[in-house]
């Protein structure tokens, strides 16, 4: 019973992941944006880089001051009608020149996938 109850809880764990791995894996926010399958629905320049946003970059040794207004954002829908919300550097003097970042499940709220030199690599 307990292992039955343990799977049911980790079900959806493993249909976010498999989504991700399904959709975005590999791809680069390039061919996500010239994607027909994905619809890009708002994205802009993060204006308002709170400590929520950019903790992630922070854990990966970015400086607030190098990146305060080199974040982008892009909200899009997958195939699956999975909802998206990616944050990733978008100027060289933040990254180098090497797009990072990483995406969020926006239902759930929580981080599926990293970006690297603009690949997007799941969790």
């Amino acid at each position: 019973m307990k292992i039955l109850i343990t799977l049911l809880a980790l079900a959806p764990l493993a249909s976010m992941a498999n989504t991700c791995l399904n959709e975005l894996e590999y791809k680069s926010l390039y061919q996500i944006e010239e994607s027909k399958e994905f619809v890009i629905e708002t994205e802009g320049w993060v204006t308002d880089l709170t400590d929520e946003i950019f903790a992630p970059f922070e854990e990966e040794g970015f400086e607030r001051s190098d990146c305060q207004k080199a974040i982008y954002m892009s909200e899009f829908r997958g195939p699956s009608q999975t909802d998206y919300r990616a944050y990733y550097t978008y100027e060289d003097s933040c990254d180098g020149g090497n797009s990072h970042g990483y995406v969020l499940d926006v239902k759930t709220n929580k981080i599926i996938a990293d970006i690297g030199d603009s690949e997007i690599i799941c969790k």
